[in-house]
């Protein structure tokens, strides 16, 4: 359906409340990622014009007059081509959500089939190493080890380069205070980032 194309889905409460339980019974360390502008990272794979204001126009034309000035319209607007997914458009949520869910699987979590938000990756002795919950563009991430929770968060970083990583363990996540620490165990870390 038109709906399942364009539509986006975001981590259920329960699946975030379920990824906290085996981030603190496993004592893995934690850190939330915030990707900033994230719908920007997306390319638009259709194709999207928009008019933009007379206000808006003549900002483009005043700051390069050379490039935009001969496609004003009568009455001082512009309509422009997006190239990238913006914030509003019916289709960006989706594509974001495709960019992030790719860029997650090549790092070696898999979507669980419990809630398609919540990425889970597995050692060779099949145990949990590292699980995320993904909320449009904040992330909470829990791993084993340091250099595990590094890798991941390198490799976001690498990816869409303007994030946000704060490590536990205690983290803020979608409004939540979510604390981490274990009597006799702190799962804080040292940052290699």
């Amino acid at each position: 359906t038109l709906y399942e194309v364009l539509s986006s889905p975001t981590v259920a409460l329960p699946a975030i409340m379920l990824t906290a339980w085996i981030i603190s019974t496993n004592r893995m360390v934690v850190s939330t990622v915030d990707i900033v502008g994230a719908f920007l990272n997306a390319k638009e794979t259709y194709e999207v014009h928009m008019r933009l204001s007379k206000e808006l126009a003549n900002i483009l034309v005043d700051i390069d007059a050379s490039r935009y000035k001969d496609f004003l319209c009568p009455d001082g607007s512009i309509i422009v081509k997006l190239e990238k997914a913006l914030y509003g458009l019916v289709e960006a949520p989706r594509l974001w959500y495709d960019l992030l869910r790719t860029a997650i699987q090549e790092s070696g979590f898999r979507a669980s089939e419990y809630d398609e938000c919540v990425f889970v990756k597995h050692g060779s002795d099949n145990q949990i190493i590292g699980i995320m919950a993904l909320h449009v563009d904040d992330l909470l991430i829990g791993c084993c080890t340091n250099d595990e929770l590094n890798k991941i968060s390198k490799t976001l970083k690498a990816k869409f380069k303007n994030i946000t990583v704060k490590d536990g363990p205690i983290v803020d996540y979608l409004g939540m205070t979510l604390n981490f620490e274990h009597a006799g165990k702190v799962t804080d870390r040292k940052s290699t980032r």
